[in-house]
């Protein structure tokens, strides 16, 4: 697959999940401010109506947390005021914050769905989304995302995992890394780069939006964590041992190849994709620590979770499969 069907493959998506037909020109729709219901159920949230000069973060955050407790979904935030970039980061260090110092509660999970879960959900690492450049135009950016990666959202090679634990689900082939030590500071190059990541492995993301079938901005997408839904991590390989840019990756759904690109596909070499992440995130605030995973971006398009076997080939790093219920 050419890296221009991964974007439309990507697209494609995007439309399918906030309700609005990609052809031509129009892909620009999904991009557009609109009106929307509240972030909880009924009445339009009081948070979102009375934002009209200053922009609350802790109280977006506390709207998109309270959302994700119960599972409904989010409600974009330039539904009542346009976000910017730096706002939109804000908002989700803010979420994050809220949902790793969540002691107890009953809710929505990734893993246990709308099960009552408990206990502290750590970041396990972080992940770029938004790679492709038509992407980026249509959601109103200039650039990739990044997320955090939650504990709560790792599911085990061969897991079944069930549609109705997610809001918007879709399939993802990726490429993870860990860190050999802490990184709080930018990283110059590649060279030094290398020096600093242990191992790679095969991915699956369970990328989830959240917003269902409404329209959003690349800001309200930030702001809701970049789709961060889960994630399924096969086994580590030493990174000495393994080039990223060579690896063939193709994504199956019951024996029927849905894409088939190299490491190489995402931003032209996977390191200074990888060098990219690193940096975004520490320029976001963010630490990240020995051992933590990264995920660099969507190899191939992103693909609507319909029920069967998913098998993710990745050469020499082996196949990785969940089965979609």
């Amino acid at each position: 697959m050419t890296c221009g069907s991964h974007a439309r493959g990507t697209l494609e998506l995007a439309a399918a999940l906030v309700g609005v037909v990609v052809i031509g020109a129009s892909m620009r729709a999904m991009a557009v401010q609109v009106k929307g219901p509240g972030l909880h159920a009924g009445p339009g949230s009081d948070t979102l109506r009375r934002m009209t000069d200053t922009t609350d973060v802790a109280a977006l955050a506390a709207d998109l947390d309270a959302a994700r407790r119960t599972g409904r979904f989010y409600v974009p935030c330039s539904a009542a005021r346009e976000l910017t970039v730096d706002q939109a980061y804000a908002v989700q260090r803010a979420f994050n914050d809220l949902r790793r110092s969540d002691a107890a509660v009953a809710g929505f999970d990734a893993v246990a769905g709308f099960d009552a879960v408990a206990g502290f959900d750590a970041v396990a690492g972080f992940k770029a989304a938004v790679n492709a450049p038509a992407l980026q135009q249509a959601l109103g950016l200039d650039a990739p995302i990044v997320g955090a990666l939650f504990t709560r959202g790792a599911r085990d090679p061969g897991s079944r995992v069930r549609r109705e634990a997610f809001r918007t689900l879709a399939i993802e082939t990726e490429l993870g890394f860990r860190t050999a030590e802490r990184i709080a500071a930018p990283i110059e190059d590649v060279v030094a780069l290398r020096g600093v990541i242990a191992t790679i492995a095969p991915m699956l993301e369970l990328a989830d939006p959240g917003f269902g079938r409404v329209r959003f901005r690349g800001t309200d997408l930030i702001a809701a964590n970049a789709a961060c839904g889960g994630f399924v991590e096969g086994p580590r390989f030493p990174i000495a041992t393994i080039d990223p840019n060579s690896l063939p990756v193709r994504l199956d759904h019951d024996g029927k190849v849905l894409h088939s690109v190299t490491g190489a596909a995402l931003l032209g070499d996977h390191w200074q994709a990888l060098l990219w992440l690193v940096n975004t995130v520490v320029a976001r605030g963010y630490i990240i620590d020995a051992g933590q995973l990264l995920m660099t971006g969507a190899l191939g398009a992103a693909h609507p979770a319909a029920p069967g076997i998913w098998t993710g080939d990745f050469g020499a790093l082996g196949t990785l499969a969940i089965e979609i219920v």
